[in-house]
């Protein structure tokens, strides 16, 4: 078994598989199951490939019944190609269907066909795939696996589907491209707001390509404009479920691509064979292209009918239809904008000319079909060639298409977790996780069959029972479309088409189901927390942890950046540190979507029952759900054992330092980068207050004068933070192995290094001693003043220094000095 839990280990494994097809003969095909070969193929040809033409043809499988009926003994070499094989449901279906295939048009697949994942997941057995040499992945490698590869593809400036047409528009090389993007979805919404059009925008946190996890520091984004609203949904013609924009861009390339996915009857297929053009006009330029492909498709009856996955491939093959189908009818939707689109380019000085890839059309129709359908497609952008044909629209009932056996558990957990849910964000993220835990993985120790896959729920049903619970989101329709369109990108979400065959007009509904990727704020997020809670228990030898050790030790961790390695942006998700003015501490929070609230990570734990909270302690709570985890994270193996090193450093530290001491650390991390900011503010305060707190008779209002500085600077530290060498030497005494690591160092910065910081720390510490100074004055007691005066000035002489003339304790002028001596403090 390889380890590939590495980022360099990866990119080589990736790197020799790119290899090894560039290999194939001319005359090959390369069958890259959607969602994720296509684009990974991309992925390694941007990045290891030649730029010279490609020797094979690159098709997915949606191409494979236009291409049994026609010259399909051209190929020498087929091979089907995915990222990996976990329990096999896909692979397997299209291998087989691809068998099918060759016994319809009479040649034999042994030599020719084989399989060739990336890798193969140590629970996967079936011998029967003449599968190459490839490596195993363990179940503790399979998180980082999957996420990584996932992130790759935020970088080709498309979307993860091929399903539907991809429109490019390239602009001149000086034009700001983030701003036209950004311009064209908000353009958009301001053309039609009165009919209540939304856009947004999907952000993403990777890790830089080629880099180990050194921090989260790749940021990606696309718009989104939902132009669902202006659709005409008479309830009796048919009309896309819903119709959205989705903007990428690469370098200096727009991509747009149009979703107009229609639910299709299946009897609607049926009657084609009798009306080729019962979509589109044969007189128009789609009606040709839909004659086209459609005369193309091989249904290889009646042979098919008497052979093992006949069935199966004549699903495929509807499948296929369908898929065809809302493509041209996506297509002919982006033409109803395509001038709007255009004259907003024109505003960013920029003329569209639109372009279709030849790739993208090879995905769906193969390489034949491609180049005879895209002049044809060309002209009909120029044209504007579009309407398709008004149908009437069948009774179609939205309803969670699931396996009985696992339905009740799914919904009985839904709705208790729904009522824990504050948006449709975090709705989604529970419905598609649960959806994966407890129907997906136990399905397959059920379910056997190649049709396992075929279930999931609309876009329609999920608005619909989402609307059952009271949610923050004001606009309920925009905030799911982008909870979906960010989970679709991470890969923890999976459209599809699925035949619901229990309703009497049999439609082909596009349906969600989950994706192989963790859910990126529900599960890699509690696998995260989970992970360290854990590891902190056992460094502390407990089952319980403080609320402020949990807090500093994850402050420390997830929002510190100033140790060696940071983990600022673990899954994806930005961490911050958010003060309470009440409390007068730092918790930590999190931020999964550029815009959101932050929200508290313990509260949010303990909220949805991973944690519990009890006198603040806090400890793991055990159920079905926090079982589920492995004991890894999504990190690289060695990011991972890094972030043991750190938290064992943590707890250590957190465990030798009083309460106070922890509150300070965390004041001092959370300035980072703010010290500047802090010392302006701090002698502006001085400048414009200071002086109304003592009077001209030689008095001062300290209870005024400090109440006013802590109810403007409550987030300053007063104290600097200390022993941080004699802590490492303490650790290196009771951490023998860790002896030279520094790992103490390293999470507790040498703050004394840093000139502003050093600034920072005279102005706030020289207030608190004059402070000090002042509360004795005014003191009637004289027990132990003399010493504690003495103290004071010795602290004060250390830490300003030169810095004006020190207030004498037994002076008249006392109070006025010590004024002048408080102004000098302030302008250091």
């Amino acid at each position: 078994m390889s380890n590939i839990r590495s980022v360099k280990a990866l990119d080589a494994l990736l790197e020799d598989w790119f290899t090894n097809l560039r290999a194939m003969m001319p005359d090959s095909l390369l069958v890259a199951i959607a969602r994720k070969s296509p684009r990974l193929y991309e992925y390694c040809k941007a990045r290891w490939g030649v730029k010279s033409h490609q020797p094979f043809s690159v098709v997915s499988e949606h191409a494979l019944p236009f291409l049994f009926g026609s010259d399909f003994e051209k190929y020498s070499q087929v091979r089907v190609v995915d990222e990996a094989i976990y329990n096999g449901t896909t692979f397997e279906r299209i291998y087989n269907i691809l068998r099918t295939g060759f016994s319809m048009v009479g040649r034999p697949a042994s030599g020719i066909l084989d399989a060739y994942p990336i890798v193969v997941s140590s629970s996967y057995k079936n011998d029967a795939l003449p599968l190459h040499s490839v490596a195993v992945v363990s179940e503790e490698e399979i998180p980082f696996y999957i996420d990584r590869i996932i992130m790759n593809f935020h970088s080709l400036g498309k979307p993860y589907d091929v399903e539907f047409p991809l429109f490019y528009v390239d602009l001149d090389e000086h034009t700001d491209v983030s701003k036209t993007v950004s311009s064209l979805a908000e353009g958009m919404g301001e053309m039609h707001k009165d009919e209540h059009v939304c856009h947004y925008k999907v952000s993403h946190w990777d890790v830089e390509s080629g880099m180990d996890y050194e921090g989260w520091t790749v940021a990606s984004e696309n718009y989104s404009v939902v132009l669902d609203p202006i659709i005409r949904k008479y309830y009796d013609m048919l009309h896309p479920e819903f119709w959205k924009l989705r903007i990428y861009q690469k370098d200096q390339r727009l991509c747009i691509a149009c979703f107009a996915p229609y639910t299709i009857p299946e009897p609607y297929l049926e009657v084609l064979e009798q009306d080729h053009f019962l979509f589109f006009p044969q007189t128009t330029l789609l009606g040709e292209v839909w004659e086209i492909l459609y005369g193309a498709m091989y249904f290889g009856k009646p042979q098919v009918e008497n052979l093992d996955f006949g069935s199966e491939y004549l699903y495929h093959c509807k499948r296929t239809l369908v898929i065809t189908l809302n493509y041209l009818l996506s297509f002919a939707a982006f033409m109803q904008v395509t001038e709007e689109l255009e004259t907003l380019l024109a505003k960013n000085g920029q003329k569209a000319v639109w372009q279709l890839d030849m790739q993208d059309l090879t995905y769906l129709f193969g390489p034949d079909l491609a180049s005879r359908v895209l002049p044809l497609l060309q002209e009909c952008l120029r044209r504007r060639d579009s309407e398709p044909r008004k149908l009437i629209q069948p009774r179609i009932i939205h309803s969670s298409l699931l396996p009985n056996l696992f339905k009740d558990a799914y919904e009985d957990q839904n709705n208790e977790d729904f009522k824990r849910c504050e948006t449709i964000s975090e709705m989604v993220s529970c419905n598609f996780s649960n959806l994966s835990r407890l129907v997906e993985h136990r399905s397959r120790l059920v379910y056997t069959g190649i049709d396992r896959l075929r279930y999931g729920e609309s876009f329609t049903t999920l608005f619909n029972k989402f609307t059952m619970y009271p949610v923050k989101d004001t606009d309920r329709l925009k905030a799911l479309h982008q909870a979906l369109d960010k989970r679709i990108d991470e890969g923890s979400v999976v459209p599809g088409y699925v035949l619901d065959s229990s309703q009497a007009s049999a439609p082909f509904i596009r349906m969600f189901r989950s994706g192989e990727n963790e859910d990126r704020l529900r599960d890699q997020l509690f696998r995260t927390v989970l992970f360290l809670v854990k590891k902190v228990c056992e460094f502390s030898n407990t089952t319980k942890v403080s609320r402020q050790t949990l807090q500093y030790i994850f402050h420390l961790l997830l929002v510190n950046p100033l140790h060696f390695r940071p983990f600022s942006r673990i899954c994806g998700i930005t961490y911050l540190a958010c003060f309470d003015a009440k409390s007068g501490d730092y918790s930590v929070c999190f931020r999964y979507e550029d815009g959101d609230e932050p929200c508290d990570l313990l509260d949010y734990a303990v909220r949805f029952n991973v944690l519990k909270e009890e006198d603040y302690f806090y400890s793991v709570v055990q159920n079905d759900f926090t079982s589920s985890f492995s004991t890894c994270t999504q990190l690289d193996l060695e990011g991972e054992n890094r972030l043991v090193d750190y938290c064992r450093a943590a707890v250590f530290v957190s465990a030798h330092l009083m309460g106070y001491d922890l509150a300070n650390w965390q004041k001092w991390y959370a300035l980072q980068g703010s010290y500047s900011t802090s010392i302006h503010q701090l002698g502006e305060w001085a400048d414009q207050n200071l002086d109304r707190f003592f009077t001209n008779d030689g008095e001062c209002d300290v209870h005024e004068l400090m109440d006013s500085f802590t109810s403007d600077f409550s987030s300053l530290p007063f104290l600097f933070p200390t022993g941080r060498e004699e802590l490492q030497e303490e650790y290196d005494r009771n951490h023998a192995h860790a002896e030279g690591d520094q790992f103490v160092l390293r999470i507790l910065p040498d703050f004394t290094q840093d000139d502003e910081v050093v600034r920072l720390y005279r102005i706030v510490y020289g207030f608190y001693l004059v402070i000090s100074l002042l509360m004795i004055h005014y003191e009637n007691a004289e027990i132990q003043k003399e010493e504690n005066v003495s103290w004071i000035m010795e602290e004060l002489k250390k830490v300003t220094g030169s810095i004006g003339k020190l207030p004498e304790w037994n002076n008249p002028n006392f109070i006025s000095e010590t004024h002048l001596f408080l102004k000098s403090i302030f302008h250091v």
